[in-house]
This record gives structure tokens, sequence and C-alpha cells, in this order.
């Protein structure tokens, strides 16, 4: 049903709150924010403030079989990340029509110090886990959803390399 009623709504702008489920309906932008666990996928958090990225993002819970968060904004872009060990791998992604969500670019944040490390041309397989630039820390990982909440561009002192064609 949410999927019909995006498909009328969307472009006006419009957004969706399923009250019995306590949560946006699928399909619809949140009215500002909307933040995410893997761990536990009906709890969200809407409208947060860069003061509470830190906490939200600790809440990753290490021994989950799905150990991401996501935040999301109005425009149906996202920014996420996955924990792996004491690191993270973070990805933004701008959808270019909320119509059509095929017309996107998504990045993975590196790391630029890791990344001048290694020898060129890059290849991003086969590079252990404490040289791998795709592995942020948690201050990089906060500064990235910052920027993103606050709506500045991604961060130029990381190398944002476009997996577009890596996605299905």
């Amino acid at each position: 049903m949410y999927r019909v009623l995006a498909r009328q709504l969307l472009q006006l702008g419009v957004t969706c709150f399923d009250e019995g489920m306590g949560i946006m309906g699928d399909w619809f932008p949140p009215k500002l924010t909307e933040f995410q666990w893997g761990a536990w996928p009906g709890e969200m958090v809407y409208d947060i403030t860069p003061d509470d990225l830190p906490v939200l993002i600790k809440r990753i819970p290490v021994k989950s079989p799905n150990p991401y968060a996501i935040l999301t904004d109005r425009r149906t872009h996202f920014v996420q990340c996955l924990l792996k060990g004491r690191r993270y791998v973070v990805e933004w992604r701008e959808n270019h029509d909320v119509r059509d969500f095929s017309k996107f670019d998504h990045w993975k944040a590196q790391d630029q110090k890791r990344m001048a490390a290694l020898t060129v041309p890059y290849t991003p397989t086969g590079i252990p886990r404490d040289k791998d630039p795709d592995f942020l820390t948690f201050a990089d990982t906060v500064k990235v959803f910052r920027a993103f909440l606050l709506q500045q561009p991604r961060p130029p002192h990381y190398h944002w390399r476009n997996i577009n064609a890596e996605l299905p």
C-alpha cells in the first residue's frame, strides 16, 4: 500500500506516518531525518541533532548479525556505516529522483593516509584490515554523519570512491 501511495504523493512532498506502527511509512522520507539500526529494524529515531550522533552510532552492537546504522534525510539521501571490529565502513548516497531510485550516486569514504600508503593503481581487494583505507575510525564516522546531518558536502579530507558500478 505504501508503494502505491508513494508513487502518487512523493512528487508533492507529502510524507506518511503509520500511527499503528509508530514509524514512517515505507518509501516515504522523514520530516527531517531518520536514524535506524540494522540490529533493531523497527526502532527509529527521528529529527536528531549533531550531539545525538556519537551516542546513536555507539549503540551499534558489535556482535549483531546486522551491525550497521543509516541516517536518511528528507531528500531521501542517506549516509550509512557498517561496524567491523573497531572500525567502520562508511558510505554516502544521493538519490536524484524520488520516483526512480535507480538514479543515484553512491560513494564509499576512504582514509587518505591509508590510501597514500598503497601502491598505485589501487585495487580494493586483498588488503589487510589494519591497512585497508575503507575502514574509518569512530571519530571519522561521526564527522561524516555530522556533515550529512548538517547538509554539508561530503567532507573533503576523505577520498570518496564512487561505487555505483558495484551496486545491483
